[in-house]
């Protein structure tokens, strides 16, 4: 369900006025596209739940409210609500830098409090006595 969501609001961002602002501003703040789209997608699941209790249907609208037509949001979001090309590439050259910059080896990686599957070490401060 999760991967369903987010592809519907990958293409809602798409189409709908208000949603494709919502991404811009969150794009051109310092948010990454999958932070973003997790935002549009808790967006678009209020929306669908707030239809679903009313029995109306999904209307687009312009971000000054009016309803329009579905070309008529493709044709505003292209034209008004797209990411300037500069900032995506520096949202992918920050994702990457960070992604390579947080790379730990498996030894950092396992839990703390998962059984170790390597013998356990002798400890010398111990003595035991038979």
């Amino acid at each position: 369900m999760r991967s369903a969501l987010y592809t519907a609001a990958d293409d809602a961002r798409k189409i709908d006025p208000q949603l494709a602002a919502k991404y811009v501003r969150l794009m051109t703040g310092n948010r990454h596209h999958v932070s973003a789209m997790c935002h549009i997608a808790a967006i678009l699941l209020v929306r669908i739940a707030h239809c679903q209790r009313t029995g109306q249907p999904y209307v687009l609208r312009d971000t000054d409210g009016r309803p329009i037509s579905t070309a008529e949001g493709r044709a505003i979001v292209k034209a008004c609500h797209t990411v300037p090309k500069e900032v995506r590439k520096a949202r992918t050259s920050l994702r990457r830098s960070q992604t390579h910059k947080n790379r730990t080896g498996r030894e950092q990686q396992e839990s703390h409090s998962a059984p170790t599957t390597r013998p356990a070490k002798p400890d010398d401060t111990t003595t035991t006595t038979a």
